[in-house]
């Protein structure tokens, strides 16, 4: 078992993972009274809950936004397990390189989502973040997001390159489908052809929101391209609508 542990300002959470299936996910009371010992009672605890132990433990991984508790819960895995725990922070190769000129600044639940969203994704990927929030530095954040987008978006150039066709990029942060209108506009587009995963509510289980969104906004006409899921909810939905009639 891989666990995984996050240290936010309130409460830290703990997720057992077997290969890539969750298998559970708990929180604990960010606690700055607690000791070392008294984390590794409610680690225990908690992995107990569950129906875990410490001896399943093969490795883990650990990020805070609270420095004065990192050292005391990595202490407190230390004393359950024998196990590698590494630490995400300075030194640490994710895979993506920050252009920061302190990268120390960068939370650490921002750099795991953009290695998530690398590992599982081969587009460009939009992450929102709430930057109005304390000790949030929205040019450091907005410095992140480019470059993972960059990162992202640089296969499908390859690609494209390799075939001999002539292709500009563009990554933009903000909201999805306002964004890009605006890309649309500066690079003087003719067509739109964006992809739909299907993943809004209801109304738009068949489009997807963020493409629905852009088909009524974008100044030029917009083809939306179906992911295979949604075209099986497509006919599973009419499927029933004709065993209703």
């Amino acid at each position: 078992m891989i666990l995984t542990v996050n240290i936010g300002n309130t409460h830290i959470t703990v997720g057992g993972y077997e290969q890539d299936t969750l298998i559970f996910c708990g929180r604990l009371h960010s606690d700055p009274a607690a000791t070392v010992e008294e984390y590794a009672i409610r680690l225990v605890n908690l992995l107990q809950l569950y129906g875990a132990s410490p001896a399943q433990i093969e490795g883990g991984i650990l990020g805070s936004v609270v420095p004065m508790l990192s050292g005391r819960v990595l202490a407190a895995l230390q004393l359950l397990c024998k196990a590698r725990i590494l630490t995400v922070g300075p030194g640490l190769k994710s895979g993506i390189k920050l252009r920061l000129d302190n990268p120390a600044q960068l939370g650490a639940e921002l750099l795991c989502g953009a290695v998530a969203a690398l590992a599982d994704y081969a587009q460009v990927v939009a992450v929102g973040v709430n930057c109005t929030a304390p000790g949030f530095i929205p040019e450091l954040i907005a410095a992140a997001s480019i470059e993972a987008g960059e990162h992202l978006i640089a296969p499908a150039r390859a690609l494209l390159e390799a075939t001999g066709l002539e292709c500009e990029s563009a990554v933009g942060v903000g909201d999805p489908a306002h964004t890009l209108v605006d890309i649309i506009e500066t690079a003087g587009c003719d067509l739109v052809l964006i992809g739909a995963r299907g993943q809004g509510a209801i109304s738009s289980a068949l489009l997807g929101s963020v493409s629905q969104e852009l088909a009524h906004a974008s100044p030029v006409p917009v083809t939306i391209v179906k992911h295979p899921e949604v075209l099986e909810v497509q006919d599973d939905l009419e499927g029933a609508a004709d065993a209703a009639v």
